[in-house]
């Protein structure tokens, strides 16, 4: 189920949040927008939801550190709203 977030991500260029495990042990979890640029059955290939002009430096994310992900705030997943920016493009 969570692939589909990915896919979504993926094919519209759009960031999703992550709920992670925390990289060390004494760390608690936290969420991670990101847009998706691939992955696999171990790992999560992805940029940082940034506006910034800088160059977007690819991050990677094991996939058993992801507890759940969600569209990012203000984004409610419909794919209509693609269709609608196309037209007015």
């Amino acid at each position: 189920m969570i692939e589909r977030f990915f896919a979504y991500s993926k094919d519209h260029q759009k960031p999703i949040r992550l709920f992670v495990l925390p990289h060390r042990s004494d760390g608690r979890p936290a969420f991670k927008n990101v847009v998706v640029d691939s992955w696999s059955d171990q790992e999560l290939v992805f940029h940082a939801n940034s506006r910034s002009p800088r160059p977007v430096k690819t991050q990677t994310l094991p996939i058993d550190r992801i507890l759940s992900a969600d569209y990012a705030r203000g984004d409610d997943g419909d794919p209509l709203q693609f269709d609608m920016e196309d037209t007015h493009a």
